[in-house]
């Protein structure tokens, strides 16, 4: 297992409700279970990789979607 952690650009300002939202939209479209978690006082999007076949190009596509 690996595992990362990413925070929306600091220009965007997310809340802690909007990684709630992103990520309930990414489980709903079976996209992603990517769960926010907290880390250094901010909310953060925690990935961990589990499938060995995940690629860079999956991982692309679901950080694309923090725009």
């Amino acid at each position: 297992m690996s595992a990362a952690e990413f925070a929306a650009a600091a220009s965007t300002r997310w809340t802690a409700g909007d990684y709630d939202e992103w990520s309930a939209r990414l489980l709903a479209g079976r996209t992603a279970f990517v769960a926010p978690t907290g880390w250094e006082g901010e909310t953060v999007a925690r990935f961990a990789f589990l499938h060995p076949e995940t690629t860079l190009e999956m991982v692309e596509e679901i950080v694309g979607t923090m725009t």
